[in-house]
């Protein structure tokens, strides 16, 4: 077993490696950019009425009234929201890679042990950091630090604090409370959104569980179909599930789409000469455009786009299935994702050091902002305030850099270390150690070696 030398514990960047780069690794720092930008949002939105809602107000503060006027690009520091379908378009395009590739090549062996490999750690993937993280915060609760500083919490929040779970008498209650509110995100039948009170934020994880069970579904339901006739096969559900607004599915299948046409193309293949070759001045130009786009589309308001100068027009243009942000967040997603992987120069930025070091602790900051935010945000900021020392906007920032960020981060960097990795390392244990196997004389036995990992599932 490798034990961590006394470097270990750096981030990456500080430890100057370098991950290799594939294809696809601009995915993965796109996936750490955009889940700093989730944490912002959510930062910014406790204090900040502005983030949500977009509509014109009457304002004593000119700064104020013009970020709500005029949205792109001063508004684009609270378009965390639209990085939601980021996550969904990623997971969509990085998962369907094996699969689809063994579709390529016959595999159909392989085909099958990857997908019921996948198919039994996904569940567990997803839930059992969260829980765990559900368990910290609530340890965290009983010890009295979602409570302390409660007359600078009450500057802010003079009626109601931001929900969480109500301390209890002891830390056995507290944990049962725990598990009450996260049973709720059990319920894969419930397919309006779930908020539970242990932590609002995990209302995507069975959002992401289902879209990748379908996923699955599609993947291997046309996997012996034509080249052609598979992909209009995953359109025609696309466009079904459009048509009821099941905007994650649509966005996992894209994912999913955007694979197979990279694929088809021979990008994937392709070497980074030859990717640069063809990225010809016109080309870069039109990538640029395209990101431009997307930034502003992210900036689409939660709230009152239909009155929301610049994004009128659009929701005007929503189908009535959808919501106008997430119709157009889609796009922006969409868009997003496309550049990352296709605009060298970007694509050069998101495989450097620290975007593939915010990749890696990625999930785990999703998991953890929210308790770190209670804890110092929540009681930092107001206390700074109250000083009128440095004003509101200095005053908001001073706290949030020199503790909230690095508190954030930290936090994240620990838990993806000792907790996400080694719940994805029982998780494999599990899977070998539970999955029968074949033995030479025809017989089957329950072995250390399963038989995903022998078809070249694991992943």
């Amino acid at each position: 077993m490798a034990r961590f030398t006394g470097t270990a514990w750096l981030p990456q960047f500080a430890q100057q490696q370098r991950r290799a780069t594939s294809p696809t690794t601009s995915l993965h720092g796109l996936r750490g950019l955009a889940a700093v930008a989730v944490f912002l949002r959510h930062l910014l939105v406790t204090f900040f009425i502005i983030v949500d809602s977009g509509s014109p107000f009457p304002s004593k503060h000119p700064g104020l009234q013009l970020l709500r006027n005029y949205p792109f690009p001063l508004r684009l520091p609270f378009g965390g929201n639209a990085m939601v379908p980021v996550f969904f378009l990623i997971s969509g395009y990085l998962d369907s890679a094996k699969p689809l590739t063994f579709i390529q090549t016959q595999s159909w062996g392989k085909l099958q042990g990857h997908l019921g490999g996948a198919i039994l750690r996904r569940g567990p993937r997803l839930f059992l950091p969260a829980l765990a993280a559900a368990a910290f915060s609530s340890l965290a609760i009983w010890l009295g630090l979602y409570t302390w500083g409660m007359s600078y919490r009450r500057i802010c929040w003079p009626d109601e604090l931001p929900p969480h779970l109500p301390r209890q008498i002891n830390p056995l209650t507290q944990l049962g409370e725990m598990l009450k509110s996260f049973a709720e995100l059990l319920n894969l039948w419930e397919w309006e959104p779930v908020l539970p009170v242990v932590n609002i934020h995990y209302w995507t994880l069975p959002y992401d569980l289902r879209s990748s069970f379908i996923r699955y579904l599609v993947i291997l339901g046309t996997a012996r179909l034509a080249l052609t006739k598979r992909v209009a096969g995953m359109l025609v559900v696309v466009g079904f599930c459009g048509l009821w607004g099941r905007w994650e599915v649509v966005l996992s299948l894209a994912g999913t789409l955007l694979y197979q046409l990279d694929l088809s193309s021979g990008w994937l293949a392709a070497v980074s000469a030859e990717k640069e070759k063809r990225a010809t001045r016109r080309t870069r130009w039109i990538y640029v455009a395209l990101l431009v786009a997307s930034l502003y589309l992210c900036c689409f308001p939660k709230e009152n786009g239909d009155k929301t100068p610049g994004f009128r027009w659009l929701s005007w243009l929503t189908p009535k299935a959808w919501q106008d942000y997430r119709w157009w967040n889609a796009w922006a997603a969409l868009t997003l994702v496309w550049v990352a992987l296709h605009h060298p120069g970007i694509s050069r930025f998101l495989e450097g050091p620290v975007p593939q070091y915010l990749g890696n602790i990625s999930f785990s900051m999703y998991l953890t902002h929210g308790p770190v935010l209670h804890m110092t945000a929540h009681v930092l900021v107001p206390m700074v305030w109250s000083w009128k020392a440095f004003g509101r906007t200095l005053g908001f920032l001073v706290p949030v850099v020199v503790v909230v960020i690095p508190s954030v981060v930290l936090t994240a960097h620990v838990f993806s270390r000792t907790v996400e990795n080694k719940i994805g390392q029982w998780i494999r244990r599990a899977e070998n150690a539970w999955l029968e196997t074949e033995r030479p004389d025809g017989k089957r036995e329950e072995g250390s070696r399963s038989a995903f990992e022998r078809a070249g599932a694991l992943v």
